[in-house]
Formats: structure tokens, sequence, C-alpha cells
């Protein structure tokens, strides 16, 4: 009786664990595809504001408030681009440790 116990509670574990693991490597991937989205959906928001807006972009002079706003529309997409390769670096590498420590720990369970 108390062996059944024992593998069963191992069995707990290992299910739970492989769980665990399995979130951890689709929040990874997910992360990933934020890594490169990001800056690819900025980089289509911007072309689309120069493609709709050229004229008015290029004719802005220096010192007007339609300069102003432009200016702020680029530091704000720049700003945007590294705020999202900060977080993305950020979460990549905290959840591979995760990723790893999750499979040392499925490794050291054994078959």
């Amino acid at each position: 009786m108390a062996q059944d116990s024992d593998v069963e509670e191992r069995m707990l574990e290992l299910d739970e664990l492989h769980a665990r693991l399995a979130l951890v490597e689709t929040q990874l991937a997910a992360a990933r595809v934020q890594r490169l989205a990001g800056p690819g959906g900025g980089l289509f928001f911007a072309g689309l504001a120069l493609m709709l807006f050229g004229d008015e972009i290029r004719s802005a002079a220096p010192g007007s408030l339609q300069f102003f706003w432009i200016v702020l529309f680029v530091a704000g997409c720049a700003l945007g681009a590294i705020w999202n390769e900060l977080r993305s670096r950020r979460s990549i590498l905290h959840l591979g440790t995760e990723r790893d420590r999750l499979s040392k720990a499925l490794k050291a369970q054994g078959p």
C-alpha cells in the first residue's frame, strides 16, 4: 500500500513538472515572437504614416507645430522599440533559465 502511494505521488510530481515545462516553453515562444513583432509592427505603422502623410512630413518646417508632432512620433516609436527589446530580452532570459531548471528537475527524476 505504501509503495502504491509513493509511486502515485511520484507520478503526480512528474506530471506537474511536465505541465510547468510545457507552459514555460509556450511562454518562451510567445516572448520570442513578441520580440520580433513589436519592431515589425512599429516599422509597418511608420511606413504607413510615411506613405499616407509623406508630403506633409517632408514639408514641415523646423520649429513648427507640425515638425514637433513628427519628432514626437519618431521619438515615441524609438522608445517603444527600445522598451519592447528590453522587456523581451528580460523575459526570454528568465523563461530560458526556468526551462533549463525544469528540464534538469525532470532528468533528475529519472525515467
